[in-house]
């Protein structure tokens, strides 16, 4: 068997050089570090090509960037061929391959700064002193150490499922309460001890107000301004279990426990609340916002009623926000469990409720979720009914085969997320090295300056700030304009949301959606509320990702012209605009308007589109922001830095979830509706447009669309007063320095340091093509 797995990834890498009509030659020629020094010679790619699976994780990553691919890529084949295979502990070894792979590029980058840190400590330049080269250095050092955290598996449902029972399994332990009323009233995320950070000694459980994200849980000021309180697992029935007798504490929202089971070495786990019938306990909403912690879920559905109209719509909801890591294997990411298959339940029936379910379910959940994955870029192609149905797996605990097979899924699905992060890992590394070098080339630039005389300095610096000040004097005024179009789009985005509403959900629009979805009354009674609060919600997060996106691009441009006036007192050489090839447009100054409007955000929980501007626009070059300390932080505490799956949910944009769609599938309610005559589907399509009308659906549509573009001009706001007061203390710098006398020799010794730097972060890097 593991011949043959081995000779089919020789197969594998032989075939990715073929059709990169590459010569073993040619790909050691490619795989070049920063440094430009080969990391593979002829030698070592046949080597590597005649025993793939006795190759070092660094030799792998070297070959597949150098054919075209990522490091990922190797080992999801291998995960591939093994299950295809039935070699049953290939999954724990790819898991430990993964992980290896993760922890040796973490810890060669962080010898690497280490190294640089090491080269300044031992200068007594004071003109480096000046450059807080130092803070840099240790930002990035946090941010690489930030990169090695585990998959977040979320676990999702109504209440009475089973959810806190296939927890418990999967711990191999009854910590987390469990009875047959809804148990679980706050977001419990579960870590392994190992991953208990000095702020929690001595506690296995820490629960916190809301507003409270894990990546805090080393800031010892954040866990002191929202801890509630901490201490054993019985904290967890004292202030997370629904008590309807004695009432609970309405600020615990969420609870981080800490436990030895051995799944935790490879996974966090969260568990969410359930009790979605009632708006009183807020219980819609943490379990919807537990969607921004997660990157992989488990949906579990009970097998009496399996999937019926609450399960789509929370499933729609949830789903939809949660796009897969690979556009390959658009659903790897997702579980799907049937519970309470008890043993008067056959296969045969479980296995009949599962298609059933999914092959009514196709055009719904089509148009609520994988058309908006397909349009976004997300996947390929429209996963089949056949492909949801593969991904669903009956549960009762007292089963060992049932019990057996899921915590086997759980891990698969951690193994998926863990080789996404080993991709990420090399991306977050290439992008912080580059940033690295451009500090260390501004500052090697901000050097050379200084040797002029100060007439000169001076001399240019006031030009630089006469021509910046009558330019910003115009940017501020797009910036004005901006903000004032919030108003504008807010009404035009529920305009279109209204309109469709009307056009689609009155009572003929109704019936024809009735008539499309729905072969029998029973059925459409049942699911039609659901279906109509989802894709009115759809509706909603479209507009709002649309035109936010164009808001965004219009912001961005102003702040380039912003950074393009701003004075400049760096002087690039030729070797040193060298050294920085490939950062990616990146502005070559001291200065960094981006950076700056983003720090005026600090502080803001709800940011309208400006959240979609930090995790799209920001992030995708994440290394240029996370080495400043004030942005940094905030990123951080955004869960932005430290993501498995990079990817930021619609949720945070608008400071919490659509919860519309619950809304208005509760108004319809789901009872079965007495219909007569032959047109049943124009009775049935009248009936809930009466019941829309008089649940005031409109201005449910118009409450998020609202929130979204007040928070967006609010955000838009704090920005522009960071940038400008950040550009003005910049100025003020420069016009210091620039009136300093400066000791020449000293300044050729700074420089002579910050090349020795620039050479250690450089050294034997894998640079991503």
């Amino acid at each position: 068997m593991k011949e043959q797995l081995e000779q089919m990834m020789i197969d594998y890498l032989l075939l990715l050089r073929y059709k990169a009509d590459l010569s073993q030659n040619d790909v050691a020629n490619r795989s070049n570090g920063v440094g430009g020094a080969r990391l593979l010679d002829q030698r070592a790619v046949s080597r590597i090509e005649k025993s793939p699976l006795k190759t070092t994780t660094e030799g792998i990553a070297a070959y597949m960037i150098a054919v075209g691919q990522t490091p990922a890529d190797f080992y999801s084949k291998l995960k591939e061929i093994s299950d295809q295979l039935g070699v049953t502990t290939m999954a724990l070894s790819l898991q430990n391959t993964s992980k290896q792979y993760i922890a040796e590029q973490i810890n060669g980058a962080l010898s690497r700064v280490r190294d640089a840190i090491s080269i300044l400590e031992s200068s007594n330049e004071s003109y480096l002193k000046e450059l807080n080269l130092d803070v840099k250095l240790n930002g990035a050092v946090e941010n690489l150490k930030g990169l090695n955290r585990k998959p977040v598996i979320g676990m999702f449902g109504h209440y009475d499922v089973g959810k806190t029972t296939i927890l418990n399994t999967l711990l191999n332990s009854d910590i987390l309460p469990e009875c047959y009323q809804p148990a679980t009233s706050v977001v419990n995320l579960i870590l392994h001890e190992d991953d208990k950070p000095k702020t929690l000694k001595e506690c296995n459980v820490a629960v916190f107000k809301k507003g409270f994200l894990p990546h805090m849980v080393h800031d010892p000021e954040l866990v002191k301004d929202f801890l509630i309180e901490k201490g054993d697992f019985s904290l967890l029935r004292k202030l997370g279990v629904h008590d309807y007798d004695e009432g609970t504490n309405e600020d615990a929202y969420i609870a981080m426990v800490f436990t030895t089971a051995e799944i935790l070495k490879h996974v966090w786990l969260l568990d969410t609340p359930g009790h979605l019938n009632d708006d009183e306990t807020g219980d819609t909403e943490k379990a919807l916002a537990g969607v921004e912690l997660i990157d992989g879920l488990v949906f579990v559905s009970r097998f009496s009623g399996f999937f019926d109209s609450k399960d789509f719509a929370f499933f729609s909801q949830i789903v939809r926000q949660r796009p897969p890591v690979n556009s390959d294997r658009p659903l790897e990411h997702v579980t799907i469990i049937s519970s309470h298959c008890h043993s008067a339940i056959t296969l045969d029936q479980i296995n009949q409720a599962k298609n059933s379910a999914f092959k009514r379910l196709k055009k719904p959940l089509n148009e609520l979720i994988f058309e908006n994955w397909l349009e976004d870029g997300h996947i390929q192609a429209l996963p089949k009914p056949m492909d949801l149905v593969d991904r669903t797996f009956p549960f009762w605990r007292e089963n060992d085969d049932y019990r057996t097979d899921m915590v086997s899924e759980v891990i698969k699905v951690a193994n998926h997320l863990t080789d996404n992060h080993s991709f990420i890992v090399d991306n977050a590394i290439d992008r912080l090295n580059k940033q690295l070098i451009k500090v260390l080339t501004e500052a090697s630039g901000e050097l050379s300056v200084k040797k002029q005389d100060v007439d000169s300095r001076v001399k240019a610096l006031d030009a630089q700030e006469a021509k910046f000040r009558l330019e910003s004097t115009v940017i501020i005024g797009r910036f004005e304009e901006l903000i004032a179009s919030c108003s504008l789009r807010k009404c035009e985005d529920s305009e279109k949301v209204v309109n469709y509403y009307n056009a689609s959900m009155n009572a003929e629009g109704l019936a024809s959606l009735i008539r499309s979805h729905f072969e029998d009354k029973k059925d459409a009674s049942s699911n039609i509320g659901a279906l109509v609060g989802q894709k009115l919600s759809s509706k909603v997060e479209q507009t709002l990702k649309t035109s936010g996106a164009n808001f965004n691009n219009e912001l961005d441009l102003l702040l380039e012209r912003w950074q393009k006036a701003a004075p400049n007192m760096v002087n690039v050489g030729k070797r040193d605009a060298e050294s920085v090839e490939g950062i990616g447009g990146i502005n070559v100054s001291t200065f960094d308007a981006k950076a700056a409007f983003i720090g005026g955000l600090t502080g803001l929980g709800s940011l309208g589109a400006m959240s979609l501007y930090v995790s799209t626009t920001i992030a995708s070059n994440l290394g240029a922001y996370i080495l400043v300390a004030q942005v940094g932080g905030w990123l951080t505490s955004l869960g932005i830095t430290g993501s498995v799956t990079t990817a930021t949910s619609f949720v945070s944009a608008i400071g919490g979830p659509v919860v519309v769609g619950a809304a208005i599938a509760g108004a319809l309610g789901y009872a079965i509706y007495r219909l007569v005559g032959r047109d049943w589907q124009t009775s049935l399509g009248k009936k809930v447009r009466d019941q829309l009308n008089k649940n005031d659906v409109e201005s449910k549509l118009k409450s998020p669309i609202t929130k979204y573009w007040d928070n967006t001009g609010e955000a838009v706001r704090c920005g522009i007063n960071g940038l400008i007061k950040d550009t003005d203390i910049y100025i003020d710098k420069l016009r210091k320095e620039a009136n300093t006398e400066y000791d020449i020799e000293s300044l050729e010794r700074c420089m002579s340091v910050i090349d020795r730097i620039k050479s250690a972060i450089k050294h034997n890097h894998i640079k991503l093509q």
